[in-house]
């Protein structure tokens, strides 16, 4: 048999191998277990980052510390790599000043009465903006989203017609990844149309003046609907969404609910066309906001895994929102 430096290493196969140090601490005599991973690869190719970065380093063994995953590292090939460190080479650093208004807006959301909570930065490290989760936003998108959101906080909770715009019709010009968050001061604010069949929007986030969410009592009539590429639709707070609210979200894996109104009978949840929810958020389609019978509606996807008794997780949020008088549906997504 070859060694890992011989022929039969140079098969396409990635090799860990586990090393465990001890240690002991003085103090408590207790021992502390360290794994560190060796990865290597073969066959010519290389070992790089696996997420987003300007500045690519290329290996073909590494020895990873504890705690980094060798998912964070991947396989290119050579001709991959010589494209990879061309894009590298290309690389110019951002103008200072759009770094620094980017980071203002990003620290606007950073005071409790927007929820305390980051939505983004400049990361000097990979050479990319990030907001609401994206972490490889260019400098020409960072501008376009700095252009187009809507920045300023709504006094008055109007329609916010196409995030912020007067029309539809002018908001079809201007779809991006992500936008920073609404800043919304009062309750009960209409998101009417606000992203409709806007097929790039793929993560939302909200703040009222109450916090990381959307105000209570907000209205959302048609606000994601065609929205293909949507993964995180956001905190809704306890929103009241209409039919067509989700219609079409067929990526949609995360979606935050304060509770379902039955006593609203213009709140329609219906994720028909939405298999991909995660647990965390169908959970939250198990709590009521008034106590009042309501009901869920879900792709059959989603249904049979909280129909299934022995997929203990998502049957469990089954028998909550039983408690809780709210009943899940299941619907074909083409009906």
């Amino acid at each position: 048999m070859d060694g890992p430096d011989g022929d039969g290493f140079r098969k396409k196969h990635l090799f860990r191998n586990s090393l465990t140090l001890y240690s002991y601490d003085r103090l408590t005599a207790k021992r502390n277990t360290f794994i560190h991973n060796d990865i290597r690869w073969g066959g010519g190719n290389f070992l790089t980052q696996s997420q987003a970065t300007n500045f690519h380093t290329f290996a073909t063994r590494m020895t990873l510390p504890h705690g980094i995953p060798p998912e964070n590292f991947r396989e290119v090939t050579p001709a991959e790599k010589a494209e990879i460190e061309k894009a590298d080479a290309a690389w110019t650093r951002p103008p200072q000043a759009i770094i620094d208004t980017w980071n203002a807006v990003c620290r606007q959301y950073d005071v409790s009465h927007w929820g305390d909570k980051p939505v983004g930065r400049y990361n000097e490290d990979t050479g990319f903006f990030e907001l609401n989760g994206i972490k490889d936003i260019t400098a020409d998108e960072a501008i376009d989203i700095l252009t187009v959101s809507h920045l300023e906080a709504n006094c008055d909770p109007k329609e916010l017609y196409g995030f912020g715009w007067k029309s539809i019709a002018q908001s079809r010009g201007v779809s991006r990844r992500t936008y920073f968050p609404t800043k919304v001061l009062g309750l009960g604010a209409v998101y009417k149309d606000t992203f409709r069949n806007n097929t790039s929007v793929e993560v939302v986030a909200f703040r009222s003046y109450y916090g990381a969410y959307a105000g209570n009592g907000s209205t959302f009539a048609g606000t994601f609907d065609g929205c293909t590429a949507l993964r995180d639709a956001g905190d809704l707070g306890a929103a009241l969404p209409d039919a067509t609210a989700f219609r079409g979200c067929t990526a949609l894996e995360e979606v935050r609910f304060g509770g379902l109104y039955g006593t609203r009978p213009q709140a329609v949840y219906d994720l028909r066309w939405s298999p991909r929810l995660s647990l965390a958020s169908v959970k939250t389609l198990a709590v009521s906001a008034d106590k009042a019978a309501a009901s869920a509606t879900v792709h059959p996807d989603v249904f049979a895994k909280l129909a299934d008794e022995n997929n203990a997780e998502w049957h469990a949020v089954m028998l909550t929102a039983a408690e809780n008088k709210i009943t899940f549906i299941s619907a074909d997504p083409d009906a």
